[in-house]
This record gives C-alpha cells, structure tokens and sequence, in this order.
C-alpha cells in the first residue's frame, strides 16, 4: 500500500492519494495495523498535551463501566493516555505473526480494537 497526504485545503476535505496492490487485501487487517498503530503513537505524542475528549472533562465516573480500569485518582489526563495506549498495544501486537501471539496478546489485541472503536470520533485535537 501507498499513502500519500498532502494536508488540507482552505474549505477543502483532505487531499490524498492510496494505491493499493492486490497482495494488500490478502490480510487487509495487518495493512491497516501498520498505518493505524504507528499514527496512533504519533496522536499520542502529539496531542495528548494539548486536549482530552470531552468525556473526560465532566465526571470520570460517566466513562462506560467497561473503561473503568482505565482511570486513574480521578486525572483526566492520564486516563486517556491509559486509554491510548491500550489501543497502541493492541495494534502492536496485531502485526506480529498471529501463530507466536498467545491468549494474553489476544486479549490484548481484542481490548485495543474495542478502545480504538469506542473512541474512534474522539481522535482529533
């Protein structure tokens, strides 16, 4: 696969370009997982400093239960770089050949797919 992004346009959607080769599709997943888990850690880096999800502004409390565990005495801020960073997990460990990745990883890699779908919209800054 081939990406190319060259930034927006004043009143313009992104302009960008994919090529992809027909031995992309043979395991699409693993494709994504290479562009997805390296841009999260870029995100991370990036705008962690600068901005949270809403959701994290009000109660803590009012994260879904499931997300619970991720929180941590009550800090916005390092919830949600708990939250990104499961996420990074799991793409991580989803390039690795799937034949060496155990019931933990799996797991791990579930867990990072529901956080990345979860908090899909909120990947902005």
């Amino acid at each position: 696969m081939k990406f190319t992004f060259n930034g927006y346009g004043e009143y313009e959607s992104p302009q960008s370009q994919i090529e992809f080769s027909n031995e992309d599709f043979y395991s699409l997943d693993t494709v994504l997982a290479h562009v997805i888990g390296p841009s999260l850690k870029k995100f991370r880096e990036c705008a962690v400093s600068k901005s949270i999800p809403a959701i994290f502004c009000y109660a803590l409390t009012d994260i879904p239960a499931l997300d619970q565990k991720y929180v941590t005495s009550n800090n916005a801020q390092n919830t949600w770089e708990n939250i990104l960073d499961a996420m990074i997990k799991g793409f991580d460990l989803l390039v690795y050949d799937s034949s060496t990745v155990d019931k933990n990883a799996m797991r791990d890699i579930k867990e990072g797919l529901r956080l990345f779908a979860a908090y899909y919209s909120h990947l902005w800054t």
